[in-house]
């Protein structure tokens, strides 16, 4: 579920709103992360997320916003990075997975059996 953030001590939505009116500030619940949404022709998109809304997410926009009009490519550089950002993230989530799994069997392979060391029954 997204929420709305209309106020915060750094006053990021507002300041974000002096970058471009069309940018909203919203706190994904499912993901503990805050989103940064703005508006075009083709509807709304998200920008960038961060787990903390501080000066980066600022910083991140108007990076992104620089670029888009200096090079004509409207945010294509700066979605590019956030889906680099997630993918390294969703990698890193599943060789943590992938480890606990490891671990795991190697548990239950000798699990109700005696372990003498050098010994196998």
């Amino acid at each position: 579920m997204l929420l709305e953030v209309s106020s915060h001590v750094f006053d990021i939505p507002e300041r974000l709103k002096e970058v471009d009116p069309q940018l909203r500030v919203l706190f994904n619940t499912d993901r503990q992360q805050y989103e940064v949404w703005g508006r075009d022709l083709y509807g709304p998109y998200m920008l960038v997320a961060f787990k903390e809304l501080d000066q980066r997410a600022l910083t991140a926009v108007r990076y992104g916003y620089w670029v888009a009009r200096n090079t004509g490519w409207p945010y294509k550089h700066l979605l590019q990075k956030q889906a680099d950002i997630d993918y390294r993230a969703e990698q890193a989530r599943y060789q943590k997975l992938r480890e606990i799994e490891y671990g795991l069997q190697d548990d239950l392979r000798f699990m109700g059996r005696p372990v003498i060391q050098g010994a196998a029954f």
